[in-house]
């Protein structure tokens, strides 16, 4: 799977909403935003402060509203490595609730858009 992410510059992710942690990433999605895993854990906000900051706050409204109605979804933003270079990035998700309709987990896909249109 991991050959087929690199190949194709798609990773997955899933990211716990009740602990707000980030449950598991890819080492694709690694490469694509630009952490180091020795040096940056992969979390939530490592994540967030790589979206450019003119896309910031609406990347931040959709994640609230995926939160509040527990809905899936897909965006494209950019992403600012720390080099200065500027990546769009497309992620889709997908709700993971529990019997009582509770939030417990986002799974999802992150595409490094940039490579993909450049073959």
């Amino acid at each position: 799977m991991a050959e087929t992410q690199k190949l194709t510059h798609t990773c997955t992710w899933a990211w716990d909403a009740r602990s707000q942690k980030v449950l598991f990433c890819s080492d694709e999605m690694l490469r694509i935003y630009g952490l180091d895993p020795q040096v940056d854990l992969p979390t939530r906000r490592s994540f967030r402060q790589r979206v450019h900051p003119e896309d910031r706050g609406r990347v931040d409204e959709r994640q609230t509203r995926v939160f509040n109605e527990k809905v899936g979804g897909f965006d494209e933003f950019r992403i600012v490595l720390p080099d200065g270079s500027v990546k769009h990035v497309g992620s889709s998700w997908h709700p993971v609730l529990n019997g009582n309709g509770e939030l417990i987990e986002l799974i999802g896909t992150a595409t490094d858009v940039n490579r993909t249109q450049a073959r």
